[in-house]
């Protein structure tokens, strides 16, 4: 009777030194569960299976889902079904997710969507079919089929791949990227690399990069973009594609309003076509050094080009005029155009010399 007591004694004892380390062992709180079902594992390691309704708290993170499962040891925690993570600022949604809080890294997979609310209760979003959050760092890492939206900026874009470091306002998209910067007109951006700083007040495209509006469209190696300001550089040899007149040079200078074309400062080897009149042929070209124009709706209304200027102008036979072709060279040229897009003046002034033809009657 003594060992029987002494037995129970002991066994009692070992049950309470073992629930003790296992409360130890939780560091989350449960809200609510359908089913909680905790077992304790050959290797000493506890796992906790909440099943349905599933809202608990792991530290100051707050997760939902359907399921969950929680390595007590490992402190490692896998959630399926309608997953939801509010983290500060941050709303994490995924089908599945993988929380460690060693390392503090959450695995976000299938139809993700993390949205960061801005203090003035602006939202920007992320969507792709995984995500890698880190929580110490501040900073996540999308891939497969990336779509972002940002309030504040109205940006949205696509890519294959994101990096966005949260407390720098900073990221930048890989693969395939596009940005749309939407005001009164859309404007495009594209290229091999895509960053943006300060959320989306800043942009830099680098290599092969396309800017496009419904009124021109720019080529060029280089781009940075001031999204408030509405001023953009572009560098390597940029070139300018409208319905009116082509452009090239060695740096562009673009200034929009609501996204469209306002004003452009061209700078070295600069050179232009233009449209002659009555014809779609863009025959008639300006080149110099320095080059300026001036956009009406989307269209050139003014050009004034500087420093080395040289010229050739056609202008086509009609029942109204004659033929005339004008190749001309001087220190500085202003053009004039029409709504109708089609060249009202030109003022030539500096150590001007000129050579015209007139078709013979």
């Amino acid at each position: 009777m003594k060992k029987i007591w002494i037995y129970s004694l002991l066994f009692i004892t070992a049950t309470l030194l073992a629930q003790s380390d296992f409360e130890e062992l939780k560091p989350y709180q449960i809200i609510n569960a359908d089913k909680v079902v905790s077992t304790r594992e050959a290797n000493d390691e506890y796992i906790t299976n909440l099943t349905g309704d599933v809202h608990f708290f792991y530290g100051e993170t707050e997760f939902y889902a359907d399921l969950a499962q929680i390595f007590e040891k490992q402190e490692i925690v896998l959630l399926e079904g309608n997953v939801q993570v509010y983290d500060d600022t941050l709303s994490l949604f995924a089908r599945t997710t993988k929380y460690i809080k060693t390392e503090e890294h959450l695995v976000l997979r299938g139809n993700v969507l993390v949205v960061a609310t801005h203090r003035d209760s602006s939202r920007r979003t992320f969507e792709s079919d995984l995500v890698n959050y880190y929580r110490d760092s501040n900073e996540f890492y999308a891939e497969e089929d990336v779509h972002v939206f940002d309030e504040k900026q109205n940006v949205t874009g696509d890519c294959g791949k994101l990096s966005y470091f949260i407390d720098e306002g900073y990221g930048f998209m890989m693969k395939s990227p596009r940005l749309y910067l939407q005001k009164e007109d859309t404007l495009l951006v594209a290229g091999e690399k895509i960053e943006y700083f300060d959320n989306y007040k800043k942009i830099v495209a680098t290599f092969d990069v396309i800017t496009e509006s419904s009124d021109f469209r720019v080529d060029s190696d280089f781009l940075i973009h001031f999204v408030e300001e509405e001023k953009a550089i572009y560098q390597g040899k940029p070139k300018l594609y409208s319905e009116f007149a082509d452009a090239s040079a060695e740096e562009f200078q673009l200034f929009f309003k609501e996204n469209k074309p306002e004003k452009a400062i061209l700078q070295d080897s600069c050179l232009v076509y233009f449209k002659g009149q009555g014809t779609n042929k863009k025959e008639n070209w300006v080149r110099s050094e320095q080059m300026m124009f001036d956009f009406l709706d989307g269209n050139i209304r003014f050009c004034n080009a500087a420093v080395n200027v040289s010229s050739h102008f056609i202008q086509e036979k009609t029942s109204k005029r004659d033929f005339v072709q004008n190749d001309s060279t001087g220190d500085r040229m202003k053009v004039f155009l029409s709504e109708e897009n089609e060249i009202e003046s030109i003022d030539l002034t500096g150590n001007v010399k000129g050579m015209y033809k007139f078709q013979k009657k």
